[in-house]
């Protein structure tokens, strides 16, 4: 599945303004939320018949670090807790929410060119979820 990343309106706000930058509007044990069925819109459209397959908490300190692409700044997370599947069906897209439950923002899922990297998209409930790569590409200004 194409990448196709969209941060919340309050998160972009915050950052360009100044009061705020990606890791503090993330906040600490940041969720992943893993969703089945058509993926919304935007980070803040409503969810629709989206199934939540999965939950996945990061560590207090979500983000191991960051480089330079060139382009912009790569950020990278840290190790995220594998979880236990809620629903079984595809994963087709993710949102990160604050711990308070603020959705952050959504991309895609899959097992390669997507915002979110899979072990695997096909979920079954019971098993377990992993996450194989989370990066966030952040460009720089014109």
């Amino acid at each position: 599945m194409a990448k196709s990343y969209s941060v919340a309106p309050t998160v972009i706000q915050g950052m360009l303004t100044g009061s705020t930058d990606f890791v503090e509007a993330l906040g600490p044990s940041p969720r992943i939320k893993l969703f089945g069925g058509e993926r919304p819109a935007s980070a803040v459209a409503p969810l629709v018949d989206n199934p939540l397959l999965a939950v996945l908490v990061c560590p207090s300190t979500p983000i191991a670090g960051s480089s330079d692409t060139g382009t912009g700044r790569r950020v990278t997370f840290a190790d995220i807790a594998q979880a236990i599947a809620l629903a079984s069906g595809e994963a087709t897209f993710f949102r990160t929410t604050t711990a308070a439950d603020s959705v952050f923002d959504q991309g895609t899922v899959g097992l390669e060119d997507a915002d979110l990297i899979l072990d695997e998209v096909q979920i079954e409930p019971g098993s377990t979820v992993d996450i194989a790569t989370r990066t966030v590409d952040l460009p720089y200004g014109p």
